[in-house]
């Protein structure tokens, strides 16, 4: 059975009391990818989109991601 690589990206928009729309104002991003990410069902990911969640989320890019 392999691993899949899952996002928390759900969590920390809600600890910091954020919507996805509000999400997407603040890092310039169209609500699809959000939506992806927070659902995990994204294709690829882009490191720079997700340096500037990180950087809204107040979190690493380490604490964005788990393996299930």
């Amino acid at each position: 059975m392999s691993a899949k690589i899952v996002t928390k990206i759900k969590f920390y928009r809600e600890k910091n009391n954020l919507t996805q729309k509000e999400l997407c104002e603040r890092i310039n991003a169209r609500p699809s990818t959000i939506c992806a990410l927070c659902n995990n069902t994204f294709d690829y990911l882009n490191i720079h989109l997700l340096n500037d969640i990180c950087d809204v989320l107040n979190c690493d890019i380490s604490d964005l991601f788990c393996r299930k």
